[in-house]
């Protein structure tokens, strides 16, 4: 497979959980930067 497809696939795959993230747990800023830098 074609790395930049995997980047592609890999990218969006993390953007829909975010979005799921984000419709579960609706309002909750600290939630949003902790899914951005897990650090």
């Amino acid at each position: 497979m074609d790395l930049n497809v995997c980047v592609k696939f890999t990218y969006t795959i993390r953007l829909l959980r975010q979005v799921f993230h984000k419709i579960k747990n609706r309002g909750t800023p600290k939630n949003e930067l902790r899914l951005l830098n897990p650090a």
